[in-house]
């Protein structure tokens, strides 16, 4: 009789402690579900509230045609789209931070340059597959020949701060025609992009791996 009350005692301690356990879980699995929410909604506003978006990139021309400055969007999305590496990613946003007003080019290691750049590349080549089928078939086309590199412009605390890659058309990287003065600009603010552009000039030719050429074949 003693031996099943003990049994049944012990049992019931097993239960409760099982229970417990499972109490104990739940709580912190709600409570780290709760903070995990609390903190990507903080983070999220302060990116916000400082107009800081490293982890996204935006894709576009810098075109300089006819004595004026026309800036256009080819793409944007999140840096998980284009680079797998999380290291890899994270090293980039540092990087991005730690560029200037006078110095917007993203300083990235010679030795690490070209697979930033080329994983980009591959991203921006997916928007231009019809002309190079077009070539392939022998057709037609036009073929223009651009410099891609990456930069984050520091212009402002009103203005957007995010990652940037530009293409130029190579032949005004070699010999950029707005050294002294402005082309006519769409926005007046654009006049920042020509000091981005001028900074890239000199860049092609100190540090030319921070370029990757890349031709839009239409």
């Amino acid at each position: 009789m003693l031996d099943a009350v003990e049994i049944n005692i012990n049992l019931n301690e097993t239960i409760g402690r099982v229970l417990v356990g499972v109490i104990l879980f739940g709580c912190t699995t709600v409570l780290s579900l709760l903070v995990g929410k609390w903190w990507g909604h903080y983070q999220a506003q302060k990116q916000l509230d400082a107009l800081h978006f490293f982890d996204i990139v935006n894709v576009g021309f810098n075109l300089l045609n006819d004595g004026s400055l026309r800036i256009r969007t080819i793409f944007e999305t999140n840096l998980d789209q284009i680079y797998r590496n999380k290291i890899q990613i994270e090293t980039l946003k540092k990087l991005a931070k730690k560029t200037t007003a006078d110095h917007p080019l993203i300083d990235i290691p010679a030795d690490d340059a070209w697979y930033y750049l080329n994983f980009l590349l591959n991203a921006l080549a997916e928007k231009f597959t019809e002309g190079n089928a077009r070539e392939a078939c022998g057709l037609p086309v036009t073929k223009t020949r651009f410099s891609l590199f990456l930069t984050c412009e520091k212009v402002g605390a009103d203005r957007l701060h995010k990652i940037r890659a530009m293409l130029v058309r190579q032949d005004l990287l070699e010999n950029f025609p707005y050294n002294d003065t402005l082309p006519a600009l769409e926005k007046e603010y654009h006049k920042d992009r020509i000091l981005t552009l001028r900074s890239a000039a000199k860049a092609y030719r100190t540090k030319p791996y921070l370029f990757l050429p890349f031709e839009v074949v239409l």
